[in-house]
């Protein structure tokens, strides 16, 4: 009984979990991790990629990050924050993304 208990408990948990996401700089939106352009006004577009079907609230989390590592803290301003998925197939995205404009401040 134990063993069937621990193997359920392995398959419930580990299937539930996001595999880790590559946080680096990518070019070409080729590649997860995020790229950032400056615009002429100063404010920075910022994009997180995902490959894996990670959870829009990983991006977000993963977008907050750079922001604030760009910025040194958390003086900045976010002018747009917007969702994106690439292509679905079988009900499973396999190219996610969270794209937005910042500023720091």
């Amino acid at each position: 009984m134990k063993k069937w208990s621990a193997l359920l408990i392995l398959v419930v948990f580990g299937c539930s979990t996001e595999p880790s996401f590559n946080y680096q700089p990518v070019k070409f939106g080729l590649g997860e991790g995020y790229e950032e352009v400056e615009l002429q006004d100063g404010r920075v577009q910022l994009r997180v990629l995902s490959f894996y079907g990670h959870s829009a609230e990983t991006l977000h989390q993963y977008f907050y990050r750079r922001v604030e590592e760009s910025c040194g803290g958390p003086e900045y301003q976010v002018f747009e924050l917007n969702e994106m998925i690439d292509v679905c197939a079988d009900a499973k995205c396999f190219k996610s993304a969270v794209q937005g404009l910042y500023k720091c401040t």
